[in-house]
């Protein structure tokens, strides 16, 4: 029972604004309706695990790019790898494996989502693109 700004639940919210969803699903309804698979496009690099540290750093230079998705020999996503985490590195030029890779976890969303969950990865992550699995992974 509510009566008037006295309530019986403590953690209760005032209003539906107030809800951390409330934008999403209130104020931004149409991301809901937009299918990832119509905005997404191909990544620019993906780095195999099989690959050197020196390579993909240099990769990642060529390209101007923060980060790359890495894929096993089946494009399963293993993780992401970062250039700020290579930065130091002098591996010689040896192959890698996704053990000596400094690979970080990264939002992933499905093909088959909407917009506004990808939304809300990257806002709750603080990035800026995200990866897209299909049903293969």
């Amino acid at each position: 029972m509510v009566v008037g700004e006295e309530t019986t639940y403590r953690s209760q919210l005032v209003n539906r604004a107030e809800s951390p969803a409330h934008p999403f699903r209130f104020q931004m309804p149409l991301l809901a309706t937009v299918p990832v698979h119509r905005v997404m496009s191909e990544p620019r690099l993906l780095i195999s695990n099989g690959m050197s540290q020196n390579d993909a750093k240099l990769a990642l230079t060529k390209e101007h790019l923060p980060g790359a998705p890495v894929v096993d020999e089946r494009d399963r996503l293993l993780g992401v790898l970062q250039l700020r985490s290579l930065a130091g590195s002098q591996d010689g030029g040896e192959t890698s494996t996704p053990e000596t890779l400094p690979l970080v976890e990264w939002p992933t969303v499905a093909k088959t989502g909407h917009l506004d969950v990808v939304i809300d990865r990257l806002t709750s992550r603080s990035v800026n693109w995200t990866s897209v699995l299909t049903a293969k992974g």
